[in-house]
């Protein structure tokens, strides 16, 4: 895979907690929202996305946010993961017909703690050897189906999920809402590191939840068209 660019944000974080990141992929939450990221070259450049028939290019805003949160004896710590480029398509009317793939950076995801980063990157996500995280949409059911009428919809998105070599199929479930200018998306997945292979940070008898929480908010724009 090739690598991608982008910036990072930090999230909040205790220094007396286990200095080991536990990171989650953006890939899933993006493609609930219908969202492509592609592998990105080093310039950083996204490649374009084909708008099918019914479907829009859409651009993702700067108040968007994927965060996530690990849990341990202290109450745990927050993160930020990054997007590093994308490209997208979507009918803002039919959230089922979304198609996505996504790729992050395993390098890229922050706490606000360096020295956590720096050993999550090495240790946890194992960066030098899988440097990259791909998620590629395959099915999404939406209560109600259209959003014609409707102004939000409940979504449950199934995908494969490839993480430090391993790939599984996930799910992650939210709300998507209709905006005058595109899209507003919230949504929730579990991620459990052992079911990719993944060793639980530990600090002494300190040791960081399997599971942690990804939490989304997606602002899509559409783009007009050529755009």
């Amino acid at each position: 895979m090739r690598r991608a660019r982008g910036n990072v944000a930090a999230g909040g974080c205790h220094p007396a907690r286990p200095r080991l990141l536990l990171a989650v992929p953006a890939a899933v939450a993006l493609a609930c929202a219908g969202v492509v990221v592609a592998a990105l070259p080093d310039t950083g450049a996204a490649p374009p996305t084909v708008a099918g028939p019914g479907r829009t290019r859409v651009a993702l805003a700067a108040e968007s946010a994927i965060t996530f949160h690990a849990s341990d004896a202290f109450g745990g710590f927050d993160g930020r993961v990054p997007v590093a480029g994308f490209s997208a398509a979507v009918d803002p009317q039919r959230p089922t017909s979304a198609q996505a793939t996504i790729v992050v950076r395993t390098s890229a995801i922050t706490t606000g703690n360096v020295l956590r980063d720096l050993n999550a990157a090495r240790a946890v996500f194992e960066a030098s050897r899988f440097p990259t995280i791909r998620y590629t949409l395959t099915a999404v059911t939406s209560r109600p189906a259209s959003l014609r009428e409707a102004r939000s919809a409940a979504v449950s998105v199934r995908g494969r999920l490839r993480m430090h070599g391993v790939e599984r199929d996930v799910v992650a479930r939210g709300e998507v809402s209709r905006t005058e200018g595109g899209l507003d998306v919230r949504l929730t997945l579990p991620l459990r590191l052992s079911d990719f292979g993944m060793t639980r940070p530990r600090l002494f008898a300190v040791v960081v939840d399997d599971t942690v929480d990804v939490r989304v908010h997606l602002v899509l724009r559409l783009l007009p068209a050529g755009g």
